[in-house]
């Protein structure tokens, strides 16, 4: 792969000599580890602006959990970023909640959820799935 050319045309004092062609091996070396470290670290800071952008975008609809491991864990040793993933997200409302939670009192209802809960995260859980939080009425 060639990332450069140095060129030298005029020695002052007389011809080239060996001393003379490995200084410039030297150099052409350094130059070429210089440019190929740049280019490293821009790719660096590519990937650090993709995934904060990435983070940015979900960070208010997926936990950070789950986030990591969309950025992180890849099955074919990609990056994931680079992979299409399909991701479901579910929300459920307990339709007349408050009204049944008034009528049935206190006891019950906690019973209530607590069975609503379990059996939901069930599911969840078995399909490989996480539950971020639980919401009420407020």
């Amino acid at each position: 792969k060639v990332i450069g050319v140095i060129e030298v045309l005029n020695k002052v004092d007389g011809e080239f000599d060996t001393d003379d062609k490995d200084l410039l091996q030297s150099i052409a070396t350094s130059v070429c580890i210089a440019l190929e470290n740049a280019r490293l670290y821009k790719e660096t800071v590519s990937m650090a602006e993709q995934e904060r952008d990435i983070r940015h975008m979900f960070q208010k609809f997926v936990p950070k959990e789950v986030l990591d491991k969309i950025i992180y864990d890849s099955e074919n040793g990609k990056p994931v970023v680079e992979e299409l993933k399909t991701l479901t997200l579910l929300n459920i409302d307990i339709r007349g909640f408050s009204k049944l939670s008034r009528k049935i009192g206190s006891q019950k209802t906690v019973s209530l959820l607590n069975s609503f809960f379990s059996v939901m995260g069930g599911i969840v859980f078995k399909h490989h799935g996480i539950v971020d939080k639980y919401l009420g009425d407020g």
